[in-house]
């Protein structure tokens, strides 16, 4: 079964989504060989355990796409270089924005059911752009993110619970504090947007 509703809205977040595939892999093509053990705002991850994150969740959304799921080991980090991780996620994006994707996708990491199009897709695009932010401000760079990304990504941000149902995806939301739309979005997925990396211990 393909996508045969909403042809308006579907083509709209598929923009989004080669959006957001684009703004990644720019921050990607940034990292070099002394980047990689860079810390990350992900607790525990430096830059080379994020990549390797990437990499799984582009396998995952990839055999979802072409085949309506995957097990949820093929959402497993998996070691890349970084060109091999920019060619994967346009693959990916390629195969989500395909007429021929399939209707409802199977992404174990987020629910036990399959989800809709439309639903998979959101995912895809906040895991894209939170995780370009992670980059970018662990290799001392800036994130231009787009108004209607930041419009999109607040509102998934808002409407993850915060409490036992939220799991482990995310850090528990920070309180609320002044700042623009993207920032508000971070904080309620528990990152501090004035984040910074720290200095090693001598």
């Amino acid at each position: 079964m393909v996508r045969a509703e909403g042809a308006e809205m579907d083509e709209y977040l598929a923009e989004l989504h080669r959006s957001a595939a684009v703004l990644l892999s720019r921050t990607i093509a940034l990292v070099s060989a002394a980047d990689l053990e860079r810390p990350t705002p992900c607790a525990g991850w430096d830059v080379s355990a994020l990549l390797a994150h990437q990499s799984g969740q582009e396998r995952g959304f990839l055999m979802a796409a072409v085949g309506g799921g995957a097990p949820l080991t093929a959402w497993r980090p998996l070691e890349v270089a970084p060109d091999r991780l920019i060619a994967a996620i346009h693959t990916t994006d390629r195969a989500l924005r395909s007429p021929t994707v399939v209707a409802r996708l199977w992404v174990p990491e987020i629910s036990r059911s399959r989800l809709p199009w439309e639903t998979a897709v959101t995912a895809h695009v906040l895991d894209l752009v939170v995780h370009g932010w992670d980059l970018a401000v662990a290799l001392g760079s800036v994130l231009a993110v787009p108004d209607p990304l930041v419009a999109l990504v607040l509102e998934v941000a808002s409407a993850i619970p915060d409490d036992e149902s939220r799991g482990t995806m995310f850090a528990p939301a920070l309180p609320a504090a002044e700042g623009d739309d993207f920032s508000r979005a971070l904080r309620l997925l528990g990152r501090d947007p004035a984040w910074v990396p720290q200095p090693a211990a001598r």
